[in-house]
């Protein structure tokens, strides 16, 4: 069966497009699968335009490569809220952002690099045959669409193409969390950034709901509503003065996470790995990282699909470092690499770290 490309990436938010754009620069041909009309995901639609910290919060970068590079597309336009002294202790790499601009650079970037994209389409089904995915099946306006590759990876956020193919997945819970915009009277410029419901720590979580799931179809519905609802009684009580932008997606803070050939541990902290794929920095807590095994983007049951974003294999602890926009990118990049040295035949970490290094990712701390 004649494949359609090399590489086909399901999910468009920063982990998706960064293994597309990775991919492509090991001149592999790219098709992105994205369910809805503007890449970027959570920081963008979900209106979570916060760059999370690219350093240790002692001054030294961790994070390099297209995680540098999408971070200064994301301040190429509109507005930033960037430290100049960030390289000195307590202070951090990081920044707001205009989400609108940066969605649009993100598909400008993905259509300068002659990348196939297929908005607006669901993944449905998938074929597999001898631990290999052969073919995805897509829904959009024109109906069922197949779609062969050598190799996939899931960037979707909610571990698709790993439930799919009936590869266990982990459903994580959520706190009720709806953040909204207001701009500016003086006109449009840097939005300030409104909660309703719980805050990225669970603070003010409504007292009595229960916690919601984002692989049922039932949470998903009440999540949307019961956070919709909370903002307009907000408003009403003058809690929330004004309402300028609401998020197009659920803001889900987690949704699954594949059991891969290893799982990345909370007590793992500040911790050498030997296979490590990249360092990154703990946003919450500054000082402390971690060391990311690559047996954290893959199961061997499925040989030829990889993981990137916040579904990669990890317990609750680990996880709360590697949901943020920084981790997404770089593991998107390397998936892309993976890709290349699973075609040639050198699916070993010896190869792949000479590879990631020459990118100039930075393996340890």
């Amino acid at each position: 069966m004649e494949k359609d490309f090399d590489v086909i990436v399901v999910g468009g938010g920063v982990a998706g497009v960064s293994a597309a754009i990775s991919a492509k620069r090991e001149d592999l041909s790219v098709c992105l699968i994205e369910k809805s009309s503007m890449l970027g995901g959570l920081a963008t639609s979900g209106l979570i335009n916060w760059f999370e910290p690219l350093c240790d919060g002692l001054g030294n970068q961790l994070i390099f490569s297209q995680c540098e590079e999408f971070f200064n597309l994301s301040l190429k336009y509109g507005y930033s809220t960037l430290n100049p002294n960030w390289n000195k202790e307590g202070k951090r790499k990081s920044s707001w952002f205009d989400h609108n601009l940066f969605a649009l650079s993100l598909n400008r970037l993905l259509d300068e690099n002659e990348i196939k994209i297929e908005y607006e389409s669901l993944v449905t089904d998938c074929v597999i045959k001898e631990n290999k995915i052969q073919e995805i099946v897509i829904e959009n306006v024109e109906g069922k669409k197949y779609l062969r590759a050598d190799c996939f990876i899931d960037a979707s956020g909610s571990a698709v193409l790993f439930r799919k193919t009936n590869l266990n997945v982990k459903a994580l819970d959520n706190y009720l969390t709806y953040a909204t915009t207001i701009y500016s009277k003086k006109g449009i410029g840097k939005p300030i950034f409104q909660y309703s419901g719980a805050n990225a720590f669970g603070k003010n979580h409504p007292e009595g709901m229960k916690y919601f799931y984002g692989l049922k179809q039932e949470d998903v519905n009440e999540y949307l509503i019961k956070g919709q609802e909370l903002a307009l009684a907000e408003y009403e009580m003058g809690k929330l003065k004004e309402i300028s932008t609401l998020p197009s997606m659920p803001q889900f803070r987690r949704i699954a996470a594949i059991e891969g050939e290893y799982q990345l541990k909370g007590n793992e902290k500040n911790s050498y790995k030997k296979d490590s794929i990249g360092v990154v920095g703990v946003f919450s807590t500054p000082k402390d990282y971690y060391e990311i095994p690559l047996g954290c983007l893959y199961n061997n049951k499925i040989n030829n699909l990889f993981a990137s974003g916040r579904i990669i294999s990890a317990d609750a602890e680990a996880f709360e470092a590697i949901r943020v926009i920084p981790v997404g990118i770089l593991t998107g990049e390397v998936c892309g690499i993976l890709c290349k040295q699973y075609l040639i035949d050198k699916f070993n970490i010896n190869d792949i770290q000479y590879k990631l290094t020459n990118r100039g990712i930075k393996l340890h701390y």
